[in-house]
């Protein structure tokens, strides 16, 4: 579809791997901003893998912005091409029909006005697919990867809080487009495979614990910003408590029980939990 713009963001990617991704969606889409993160020695090597580099351009970031600089970059060149759609995209992830994603999306929205954002149905592995719920679910929020979002709805909710940087923002935008009456559904027999970090599975007194070994950066981030979005406002009580449970005390859980590197992750979990309870953004983060 010519009216959607794309977006992509890469961070030490394997080229082969992120354009045979790319691909599985570039022809459906008018244009595609690639965001790199992180030096991409061989530029060229990955555009020539591609199937219609003519559609592609390419920023090279000169330090690891975030994913959310990327997603605004991507919004405001959207716009000022006269874009119906902005897709979002992780290198990582890998659509099993893009196509028919995207005829199921614009379905949805048909049937019902409200709905601005659509994503997916994310797993980690092919395997978890046998298992896709199938249908239309209306969910609180829609992963970043994969997602779908009608340009006019900036309009009124503002775009991507950058002050999030990486975590929380997909939950912190779809929460806050709540407020406006919007609706987000995640398409729930179109796969997506997204990888969450090194998956690693243990077992625990017969329980399987799944960690992903993310960095402990990744973890102060993802502490101090789902409290960020605790404290928002636009978190209901009962998702908050969801939120903290997941996000500040299974995330101390791993990284003390379960992870290498254990000394520096937890101390960026306490880390998280002091700058999360500060004020020092809270102009930035607070609900308007």
């Amino acid at each position: 579809m010519s009216n959607i713009y794309g977006v992509v963001t890469l961070y030490n990617p394997d080229i082969g791997e992120a354009a045979r991704n790319i691909n599985r969606y570039l022809n459906d889409i008018g244009r595609l901003l690639i965001w790199a993160n992180s030096p991409i020695e061989d530029k060229e090597a990955l555009l020539d893998q591609l199937s219609d580099s003519s559609k592609v351009e390419f920023v090279q970031s000169d330090k690891n912005a975030g994913v959310v600089k990327a997603l605004n970059a991507a919004l405001r060149r959207a716009r000022a091409g006269g874009y119906e759609y902005l897709l979002t995209m992780d290198q990582d992830s890998t659509w099993d029909d893009f196509r028919s994603y995207l005829e199921k999306a614009m379905t949805v929205r048909a049937n019902d006005g409200s709905v601005t954002i659509t994503g997916p149905y994310a797993v980690e592995t092919e395997e978890e697919a046998l298992s896709a719920p199938g249908g239309v679910m209306y969910l609180d929020y829609v992963i970043v990867s994969g997602a779908l979002f009608d340009i006019t709805m900036f309009d009124k909710t503002g775009d991507f809080s950058e002050v999030y940087f990486i975590d929380a923002a997909d939950e912190e935008f779809c929460l806050r487009a709540s407020t406006y009456g919007f609706k987000h559904a995640v398409i729930g027999d179109s796969m997506l495979v997204h990888r969450f970090g090194e998956r690693i599975e243990h077992r625990f007194l017969g329980l399987k614990i799944v960690t992903h070994n993310y960095s402990a950066l990744r973890y102060y981030y993802s502490v101090r910003n789902h409290i960020w979005l605790i404290r928002s406002g636009y978190s209901p009580a009962s998702r908050s408590f969801r939120l903290f449970g997941r996000y500040v005390v299974k995330t101390f859980i791993r990284a003390l029980f379960f992870e290498t590197d254990r000394k520096d992750k937890v101390s960026a979990v306490f880390r998280g939990i002091r700058d999360g309870y500060s004020n020092e953004h809270r102009n930035e983060w607070r609900r308007c």
